[in-house]
């Protein structure tokens, strides 16, 4: 992806979260197909460029989209890019913090440092937990979880 392709796919998806115009949905797909891709290089490259560029406030729609999506697909073989991006970059860490993971699908050492990471306030739940609770009680889960 050429860097100006890339700063307009940012910028459509930072102005579909802020003004949800149909016309920017494109950017939208084409940011989830690329975090959920075989191309961890790739989707690396845009997902911090991406953080980077997003407002302090909105990170949460960062978190709960790509930076998710990218933790579930490509953050085992990740997980030193990931760690340390967020130990540098507050901006990293913020977004990370909102990201819900499913217990069940990483090893307890990739959950632990990942919790770490964000100073444990990242969510980690089972499946059976996040399918018993509605968004409204999310807070009953636990943030931090033994593994």
């Amino acid at each position: 992806m050429s860097a100006a392709d890339l700063d307009t796919l940012i910028a459509t998806y930072n102005r579909h979260d802020r003004e949800k115009r149909p016309e920017d949905f494109w950017a939208w797909e084409a940011v989830g197909e690329i975090m959920r891709g075989t191309d961890g290089e790739r989707a690396w490259e845009l997902l911090v460029a991406l953080v980077r560029s997003t407002a302090f406030e909105r990170l949460e729609y960062v978190g709960a989209g790509p930076v998710e999506n990218f933790v579930e697909t490509h953050g085992v073989a990740c997980i030193d890019r990931i760690v340390g991006e967020a130990r540098s970059d507050p901006h990293f860490r913020e977004a990370l913090a909102t990201v819900w993971l499913v217990s069940d699908e990483f090893t307890p050492t990739v959950l632990a440092r990942l919790q770490a990471a964000t100073g444990y306030r990242i969510l980690v739940a089972t499946q059976a937990e996040l399918d018993r609770v509605s968004v409204d009680a999310i807070d009953e889960l636990p943030r931090f979880r033994e593994v």
